[in-house]
């Protein structure tokens, strides 16, 4: 049997027994957002599970079978050329940027920007992903828009991908003039992964005197921390599927073990995902104090799903090779000096893992002085901001209110 027979045969089997498996579905959604849930559950499942049976075929890490499979979806590079959207390819030094630019822009007037950092657990995606969602926001905002490609793991682990980011920002913050961006009017934003990035880049702008901050930081979905694997928001995911290795705190500690280790490291997915990593000096310190669950409201402590706070005993190898590194605040932005950072748009969804970090990480802004505007959408799912408004109304949603931040703040 051929490799490509192989692969499409298991693929049917596979998506056959996830199709016939139920699903549980959270309450409180309607039709098209329980029809979407699915679909992305069941597609999650399908893409991992095959990335890692075909892992077995040519020994390469799951997470770059899928990386290669992923290609295969993205929107394939168009240009318009009656389009006022130009759309093209430049580097920052020697960092490689995908930038829009409004055509329409007043010939001699400089206009706002926006940096913009994709999401991918550190180990996926790509900047075209967001070609739709970027094209609309350069038309309606009238804005240069950078989207930044970044170097992933497990080819390239922390902190060289920060790095990355950090220099391509404050290479552009230096150069505004080059593309006749007016740069007291710049925003840097992310999701997912690339949120965390973005609002860790922040972090170090406001310490570097060489160059000025960006105005506004858009945080969407992000996490802000890798010390409590186990907060009532994944606990919830817990409950409803298990300990499933494609969703909650099992898959997310194997792409964090990516970043930091540069393989899947079974015994620090384990330890991480089981909240094994922090010593007892770390559980008692003023920095665990902004991740106390009773920070949270009541509703999501009180709720069934809800075992009290789980602290496994720390494995002190591991500790002592890692902790350090999760409590950097380049990797937990929630870690990190706030002081001084701009003003905050942050965005989470209710039926996320990463739920309760955005509140977490709002009240750290907030104790620090910095404005904060938090959207959460009670019904929201990871991922959903690039979803056709037809498939998620929600998406359309949550697409209109990061304009119309933009538009009244930047």
């Amino acid at each position: 049997m051929s490799v490509l027979l192989w692969i499409i045969v298991m693929a049917v089997v596979v998506a056959s027994i996830f199709y016939l498996l139920h699903v549980p579905i959270p309450e409180g959604l309607d039709s098209k957002e329980q029809s979407f849930y699915r679909f992305m559950f069941y597609f999650t499942n399908v893409y991992f599970r095959l990335g890692r049976l075909y892992s077995y075929v040519n020994g390469k890490p799951y997470v770059v079978n899928c990386r290669i499979a992923g290609k295969a979806f993205l929107p394939k590079p168009k240009q318009d050329v009656h389009s006022h959207i130009q759309v093209s390819t430049v580097f920052y030094g020697e960092a490689k940027v995908r930038q829009y630019r409004n055509l329409k822009q007043t010939p001699g007037k400089k206009c706002p920007a926006l940096i913009y950092i994709h999401g991918g657990g550190y180990v996926l995606g790509h900047p075209r992903a967001y070609d739709n969602f970027l094209r609309s926001l350069c038309d309606e905002l009238g804005c240069y828009i950078a989207a930044l490609y970044y170097p992933l793991a497990p080819e390239h682990t922390f902190p060289g991908p920060y790095q990355h980011c950090f220099d391509a920002s404050k290479w552009f913050l230096k150069n505004c003039h080059k593309f006749l961006v007016d740069p007291t009017r710049v925003a840097i934003a992310g999701d997912s992964a690339g949120g965390q990035l973005a609002a860790s880049v922040v972090q170090d702008l406001a310490k570097d005197h060489s160059v000025s901050n960006v105005k506004l930081q858009i945080l969407i979905y992000a996490p802000f921390q890798w010390l409590d694997m186990n907060s009532p928001s994944y606990q919830e995911v817990k409950k409803l599927h298990g300990s499933n290795i494609t969703v909650g705190n099992v898959a997310l500690s194997s792409f964090v073990s990516f970043y930091l280790t540069g393989r899947e490291d079974w015994a620090f997915v384990q330890a991480l995902s089981q909240n094994k990593m922090m010593s007892n000096r770390t559980r008692n310190s003023s920095v665990m104090k902004r991740i106390d669950h009773g920070l949270l409201s009541s509703k999501y402590t009180n709720s069934l799903s809800y075992e009290g706070i789980i602290s496994g005993m720390c494995d002190r190898d591991l500790s002592t090779q890692f902790e350090d590194l999760l409590l950097d605040y380049r990797l937990s932005p929630i870690t990190g000096d706030v002081a001084g950072v701009p003003m905050a748009y942050v965005v989470s969804c209710g039926l996320d893992c990463l739920r309760d970090d955005s509140f977490w990480y709002c009240m750290h802004l907030e104790n620090a002085g910095v404005r904060v505007v938090h959207k959460h959408y009670k019904t929201g799912i990871h991922g959903m901001l690039t979803f056709p408004e037809k498939t998620l109304p929600l998406a359309g949603e949550m697409r209109r209110n990061i304009v119309l931040f933009l538009k009244e703040n930047l």
